[in-house]
């Protein structure tokens, strides 16, 4: 039995906080002759943070918070340049580098090695073609029929409490419904006609097809939204290293890199047949320099459009990620949670 439709009333409350201001540092390296200097190294003590010099002597180095530091400029045949600055705003630093004489750049000369050749016996050993290891996504201008959304996009369509298929299917060649009527819940999707089994579901380059029958369950995870990066829709056979189930289309969600800014934000949304989207999500920012910890929670609620179709479902999430020079080091822990009724 059908209920009757009622009165859409929506509302969004959002809130971010920023709880420390935190600057950019930019500049450009010359040499003697005020030419753009190269590819310089830049480090700024005591935060350690590294960087490089572009082509054209411009570097920048950003979330550099309030507070005394040293910078300086080098290179390999070059006099080291410092100074000391103040971090109260954005700020732009030149440096002007010279040559030391006492310093010679080094020149890496290859020198031929002559390999005599093994003989192996042919029928123990076999000679195989090299193995190239490609990711989940297609580089750009490559022959595929992709779409990308954006982070942007994303965060919004979360606040919607609809599963993820319905924001796949304002792209070209998909299809999505759900079993309740109002999009959240239990839904479904198809790529030019490739049904879910033929779709192969990537979360950060992780399979998410299911190993009983290759299927995504597109029924808790409305809220994925607010927590990715970007998204790649590949239509037909494209890149996919996870077996035939990419010959419908492949699905590629990456989760957004941690924010270095502390942070926190609160949504909530209303509408039909009693549906009741909730989610909250923090950072705490870079702490000590080295560390970030975020986390999020979400949860949608419905009476459903068909009679018997109420359910609650939704996700959370914790982070915490270790940065150091060039190195990085990220634990995520995703969960899942619902309970939905039966239309069928």
């Amino acid at each position: 039995m059908l209920k009757k439709q009622s009165l859409l009333i929506a509302f969004a409350i959002m809130l971010v906080m920023n709880l420390h201001a935190q600057f950019t540092i930019t500049g450009t390296v010359f040499d003697t002759n005020n030419v753009p200097f190269s590819f310089a190294d830049i480090r700024l003590e005591p935060s350690g943070i590294n960087t490089r010099a572009n082509f054209d002597g411009l570097y920048s180095i950003k979330d550099v918070k309030p507070g005394r530091y040293t910078i300086t400029a080098t290179c390999s045949s070059c006099i080291p340049q410092t100074k000391t600055i103040v971090i109260e705003d954005n700020v732009t630093i030149d440096f002007t580098l010279g040559t030391d004489p006492n310093k010679e750049s080094s020149v890496e000369t290859e020198i031929p090695v002559i390999r005599t050749p093994k003989t192996y016996d042919t029928l123990k050993v076999r000679e195989l073609n090299e193995v190239i290891v490609s990711s989940v996504r297609v580089q750009k201008n490559a022959p595929f029929a992709v779409t990308n959304i954006e982070k942007l996009e994303l965060n919004d369509f979360s606040k919607t409490g609809q599963e993820l298929p319905f924001l796949f299917a304002k792209t070209p060649g998909i299809i999505a419904w759900s079993e309740n009527g109002v999009g959240t819940g239990t839904s479904y999707m198809r790529i030019r006609g490739a049904g879910d089994s033929r779709i192969n579901v990537t979360l950060d380059g992780v399979s998410l097809n299911s190993p009983e029958d290759q299927c995504v369950f597109w029924a808790n995870m409305n809220s994925y939204g607010s927590l990715l990066g970007s998204v790649q829709i590949q239509r037909g056979v494209g890149t996919s290293t996870n077996g035939d189930g990419a010959f419908g289309g492949t699905v590629a969600l990456s989760s957004a890199t941690p924010s270095f800014v502390p942070s926190a934000e609160i949504t909530g949304s209303y509408g039909s047949f009693n549906t009741l989207n909730f989610g909250a999500k923090a950072s705490t920012g870079l702490l000590w320099n080295h560390v970030i910890i975020d986390g999020a929670y979400h949860e949608t609620g419905t009476d459903g459009f068909i009679h018997g179709t109420k359910g609650r479902s939704g996700s959370y999430y914790g982070g915490i990620t270790y940065i150091k020079n060039n190195f990085q080091l990220r634990y995520k822990n995703i969960g899942n949670f619902e309970k939905t009724g039966q239309a069928w």
